[in-house]
């Protein structure tokens, strides 16, 4: 199974989250602290090619439009 993890599953848990990510919002009641973790983590499985720099110019774009999203209000 190990095996089918190192070929498979980062390249899935990678599209499962660039689903996710765009749509990702703060939860009722959860910390900004715990949305920016949460976002920080899916972005290094999906961006995990880019450099350093950019990378954390994309958590950051993810992030605050975690918190713009009038839908989650």
């Amino acid at each position: 199974m190990l095996k089918l993890d190192a070929r498979y599953g980062g390249e899935l848990m990678r599209q499962t989250f660039l689903q996710k990510l765009p749509s990702r919002c703060r939860r009722h009641g959860e910390s900004l602290h715990a949305l920016a973790k949460d976002i920080r983590r899916m972005c290094k499985v999906v961006y995990n090619d880019i450099l350093v720099g950019r990378s954390e110019k994309l958590v950051i774009n993810h992030f605050a439009m975690a918190l713009n999203d009038p839908q989650c209000q």
